[in-house]
Parts: C-alpha cells; sequence; structure tokens
C-alpha cells in the first residue's frame, strides 16, 4: 500500500512536468510570431 502512495505522489510532478514543458514548446513557436509586426 505504501508503494501505491508513493507512485500516486509521482503522478502530480509529471503530470505539472508534461504541461510546462507542453507550454514552453507553444510559446516557443509562438515567439517568433509575437516578434514579428502584423
Amino acid at each position: 500500500m505504501e508503494d501505491f502512495f508513493k507512485n500516486v505522489s509521482r503522478y502530480p510532478r509529471y503530470l505539472i512536468s508534461i504541461t510546462l514543458g507542453i507550454f514552453y514548446s507553444v510559446f516557443l513557436l509562438v515567439k517568433p510570431l509575437l516578434n514579428c509586426p502584423l
């Protein structure tokens, strides 16, 4: 049962790191568009 709780406590970290990675890659893709004036 302890292993189960250890695994559950790890999942939010993976979730946060994955979402941060996605936002960061999207930001890098959008950044050049923001620099160019329309």
